[in-house]
């Protein structure tokens, strides 16, 4: 009997040493379930996340293509002739389509074709980003035609954003574009160079005007 006892109370012990350990991994699958449900979750939420994202792009892709669209037909004296401007939402590569569904090339386009269109992208990106950005505009008028010419000033100038500086020389805005944009202007400047100095001086004034 007192064997047996004995024997018993190691077993107890054994026993007690067994559910002890019991717990302990309880408690470690307890840790390890939550933080694979931890990790579950946040697999969700990121994928919820890129599907977001995904939508997100192709809306903001599609106001893109009306925003530019919406421009160009502005800009170009060939609007009649386009139908459609599509920008892909995955590799953003874009595509004039004419009023026959056939791609133009944008190859095709004459410079100053081209440079309505760049014109009317950098609007539909300016409006897609809701971004106050200021605006330079180079030479915007030295290869357009006066059917562009005219289009750009009463079209795309006032409106190309809050804060628009635009170098231009006097046979791009001449007296007649300068009187119709200069109810939009802030002021206007002149850059005179000096040979004899070589220097570059800043006028107040546009070119005719002292």
């Amino acid at each position: 009997l007192r064997v047996l006892e004995e024997e018993i109370l190691s077993l107890e012990k054994r026993i007690s040493e067994i559910e002890m350990e019991i717990e302990k991994l309880y408690e470690k699958h307890n840790l390890s379930k939550e933080k694979a449900d931890f990790i579950h979750e946040c697999d969700a939420i990121a994928n919820i996340l890129n599907q977001f994202i995904v939508r997100l792009r192709k809306n903001k892709v599609h106001l893109l293509q009306e925003k530019t669209f919406e421009m160009y037909r502005l800009l170009s004296s060939r609007s009649g002739l386009i139908k459609d401007i599509i920008i892909d939402d995955k590799t953003y590569e874009i595509r004039i389509i004419d009023r026959n569904g056939y791609e133009i090339r944008k190859s095709a386009l004459s410079a100053g074709e081209k440079e309505v269109f760049a014109i009317s992208l950098l609007w539909g990106l300016a409006q897609t980003s809701q971004l106050k950005l200021p605006i330079i505009i180079d030479t915007p008028l030295s290869r357009l035609d006066r059917t562009h010419r005219h289009n750009i000033v009463k079209n795309y100038i006032p409106k190309a954003g809050e804060q628009v500086i635009i170098l231009s020389t006097d046979t791009e805005i001449d007296n007649d574009y300068y009187r119709s944009i200069k109810p939009c202007l802030s002021g206007a400047a002149s850059l005179e160079f000096d040979q004899r100095q070589e220097l570059t001086t800043l006028r107040e004034g546009y070119f005719w005007e002292k």
